[in-house]
């Protein structure tokens, strides 16, 4: 289960939505300095998101909550977000090589966009199923607020 700390901004009657501050990968890389991504992440600092969560807990906005999402669900979104219109790209490529540059590369251009929108069927298909729906694990307590734990 990966896991985020965040903030309650709106609650209803099983969801919530909740606030996240979005976090690189380079806090914990060892070359941030002399990356260029680094820099980029560091000039932009405070990103946040906000994501809609189930819950059965009673929330209110302003709490701090922890939001979880299985691993599965995230690597499967990835691989279909990212996987699938690069290999559709590469099939329609690779079909119409045959007929040359002239065929293969507007092929290639229309089998990324097939792919594009099959990706997002199929994503949504996905999170209809839940199955990378993100959840409210528990709430944070504030600070010398006992009235959380």
């Amino acid at each position: 289960m990966i896991r985020e700390q965040g903030q309650v901004v709106a609650t209803g009657s099983d969801r919530c939505r909740v606030r996240i501050q979005r976090h690189g990968a380079c806090s914990g890389c060892d070359i941030r300095r002399g990356c260029g991504i680094g820099l980029l992440a560091s000039a932009v600092p405070g990103r946040t998101a906000e994501i809609t969560c189930q819950t059965g807990l009673a929330l209110r906005p302003g709490q701090r909550v922890e939001v979880g999402i299985p691993e599965q669900g995230l690597v499967s979104g990835a691989a279909v977000v990212y996987l699938l219109p690069v290999l559709a790209l590469l099939v329609a490529a690779l079909l119409g090589s045959p007929w040359g540059d002239a065929i293969a590369v507007p092929a290639a251009g229309t089998g990324f966009v097939i792919g594009l929108v099959a990706a997002r069927a199929l994503a949504r298909r996905m999170s209809d199923r839940g199955a990378y729906r993100p959840t409210v694990l528990g709430n944070w307590p504030a600070q010398g607020d006992s009235r959380n734990e």
